[in-house]
């Protein structure tokens, strides 16, 4: 008898420990938005960069100056924690802006419906240029580029090179401050790979 409870004992440890690693391994945390972000290239690129760019341009911001735009695109239609996800990553960005320079930030809504969208921006108050009523082909590239399930992105934009070097996909969810800035600092790093791999490029091709 002793044996057997023994025995059960032993299988429920067992049990009890694959369930405590299985919760540990499947738990949400801050790094699952981390697998869904990352460098974009020309090959894997739909977005007609230099349309964007263009639309940008359109605004009184004088944004076209700055060397890399940080473009929020989203839907009239996104969640609360997805809107607190823009309205930190803004603060960041304007401290980042203070300290290095070169970086503007706007704001891309891809409806079509022009009055739906000016209701959203009115409502919102978002602290930046808000950007609609995007030529049709630019709008549809911008969808099928990854907001089909009504996320929204954050990309950067090289102005000069007219190419999207970096983006993140805001999830429904509310990340930390830390898991932002970590998301910032990824995009610095790969300004600056960018930026070598370009100059290295043209030392060659002199």
């Amino acid at each position: 008898m002793t044996d057997r409870v023994g025995k059960y004992g032993a299988a429920l440890f067992v049990l009890g420990g694959l369930v405590l690693l299985g919760v540990v391994l499947l738990r949400p945390t801050d790094e699952t938005p981390s697998a869904r972000m990352g460098l974009t290239s020309d090959a894997d690129d739909p977005v007609p960069v230099p349309q964007l760019v263009a639309a940008l341009s359109e605004t009184d911001a004088g944004l076209v100056n700055e060397e890399v735009i940080a473009v929020f695109i989203t839907h009239t239609s996104v969640c609360p924690p997805c809107l607190n996800e823009i309205f930190e990553y803004i603060g960041l960005l304007d401290s980042l802006r203070a300290h290095h320079g070169g970086i503007g930030f706007m704001g891309v809504v891809v409806e079509s419906s022009p009055d739906d969208t000016e209701r959203f921006i009115r409502l919102m108050g978002f602290p930046m240029p808000m950007v609609y009523g995007l030529p049709e082909e630019l709008r549809r590239s911008l969808i099928k580029w990854g907001s089909r399930t009504q996320l929204s992105q954050l990309a950067f934009v090289d102005v000069n090179e007219q190419r999207i070097f970096y983006r993140a996909h805001l999830l429904n969810a509310t990340t930390t401050v830390q898991h932002k800035r970590d998301v910032l600092a990824q995009m610095l790093s790969a300004r600056r790979n960018s930026y070598h791999t370009i100059q290295q490029t043209r030392e060659v091709t002199k």
